[in-house]
């Protein structure tokens, strides 16, 4: 009996390793194996896109400053620029 329970021993900790390991190296595939399928915008969808009542205000580059901010800006007073802070 205890030379089984010798054996058994040594045999249960390398099945503990093998499912440890197994573990290990699932997980990360498991992770892979569940990203949703993406649908990207159409090469022309970008241009397509709008905000309602925003359309030419919405889309700016962020290195320029955009004329209709500079001109809201100007016709705001000190006030209501602090207001709005």
């Amino acid at each position: 009996m205890q030379a089984q329970q010798a054996l058994s021993t040594p045999i249960l900790n390398l099945l503990r390793r093998g499912v440890l390991l197994l573990l290990l190296l699932m997980l990360p595939l498991a992770g892979c194996g569940s990203v949703p399928k993406r649908h990207p915008l159409p090469p022309n969808g970008g241009q397509l896109a709008a905000i309602p009542g925003l359309a030419e205000k919405a889309r700016f580059w962020g290195d320029e400053v955009p004329e209709y901010l500079i001109e809201a800006l100007q016709a705001a007073t000190r006030q209501e620029i602090q207001e709005s802070r």
